[in-house]
């Protein structure tokens, strides 16, 4: 996919309905979306490929700062090892916020009108898979 492409997805899931019957996909839930605009799965034999994929990610993640940023405003990059550390004190994390702590090390966020808009890079859903995500919620980050 294209930069171009990528912030179609982006307005596409910036203009759903988030409280719209989510009926049960981990992608889904009350109140938020995430999309994968980017899925890299290795195989054993893969692996070496593995640095090279996760900086095209990084690289495609960072050409869509400057046109989401002149859209939406200054993004905010949080880091979500806090959040991690909290939830498993036992701290309520709130989704999709609790989904994306487990997932990704940080993420890029910004006021979307009535909404918070997420994009990050996916590391921790197991070593051989790469996810470049965006989430979209109308639930205030912790």
């Amino acid at each position: 996919m294209s930069t171009a492409q990528h912030l179609r997805a982006i307005d596409l899931l910036c203009s759903r309905d988030l409280r719209a019957e989510h009926r049960g996909s981990h992608l889904r839930g009350p109140g938020f979306e995430l999309t994968e605009l980017l899925r890299t799965t290795f195989d054993d034999g893969g692996m070496g490929e593995y640095d090279t994929v996760a900086e095209q990610y990084e690289a495609e993640r960072d050409a869509l700062l400057a046109p989401l940023g002149a859209k939406w405003g200054e993004t905010h990059e949080i880091g979500l090892q806090g959040w991690q550390l909290r939830g498993g004190l036992g701290d309520e994390i709130p989704e999709p916020w609790h989904r994306l702590s487990g997932l990704a090390e940080s993420l890029h966020v910004w006021r979307a009108g009535d909404r918070w808009l997420a994009l990050g890079i996916t590391y921790h859903d197991g070593p051989a898979l790469l996810r470049l995500v965006a989430a979209a919620t109308d639930i205030d980050p912790p």
